[in-house]
């Protein structure tokens, strides 16, 4: 499964915040509905107001979450 970058997630929840649907968002950036409504919702849970004049997105309303597990190996080569 392909994830959103974070200029993908910032331009939904710009379109959301101007009235956008979920439908229509998710065709221009090419993402699926369901999608667009965990990054609303996830924004929204960061402390995002949909309200809000002028609109303000922080990366911490989009930033990928912490992810679990063994850290990457790197060599001198990969590091390049």
């Amino acid at each position: 499964m392909p994830s959103t970058s974070q200029s993908q997630r910032i331009f939904a929840l710009a379109l959301s915040t101007n009235g956008v649907s979920t439908c229509e968002i998710a065709d221009m950036p090419g993402i699926h509905v369901r999608t667009v409504w965990f990054i609303i919702q996830r924004a929204i849970e960061r402390g995002y107001n949909l309200q809000q004049c002028p609109i303000q997105i922080e990366d911490r309303f989009v930033a990928d979450a912490p992810r679990n597990g063994r850290p990457r190996k790197s060599t001198e080569a990969t590091q390049e």
